[in-house]
């Protein structure tokens, strides 16, 4: 019965084995070089749509800049970590990314003018 419901809620061809879902949720894993400097970069760029949407005060920018942020990869990896009883660095990426979104907010909301 429970083998039934878990092909119904997830079909064999959409499993991964665990080998291959740490490589993709693990930025220490692989190409590490390619995967950090991909995450800060996009990481980087979301803030400062952010930043840029929260001072012309667009929703639909922030919004964006949400959907663009890279934080799910590493979120995901701590689930993944918990699941197979291992430490991992992805809570530093989500502590540090979190860090870096708020001194580019800070940075703008400091070098922009205010109305």
């Amino acid at each position: 019965m429970l083998s039934r419901l878990r092909e119904r809620v997830l079909p064999a061809a959409q499993r991964r084995p665990l080998e291959e879902l740490a490589e993709i949720l693990d930025l220490s894993s692989g190409d590490v070089r390619t995967k950090r400097s991909a995450f800060w970069t996009m990481l980087a760029l979301s803030a400062v749509i952010a930043a840029a949407g929260i001072h012309s005060d667009s929703t639909a920018t922030v919004i964006g800049a949400m959907i663009i942020a890279p934080l799910g990869t590493p979120i995901m990896g701590i689930a993944l970590a918990i699941v197979r009883r291992r430490g991992q660095g992805a809570i530093g990426f989500v502590v540090f990314g979190g860090l870096l979104v708020i001194a580019v907010g800070m940075v703008f909301s400091l070098l922009l003018p205010t109305s």
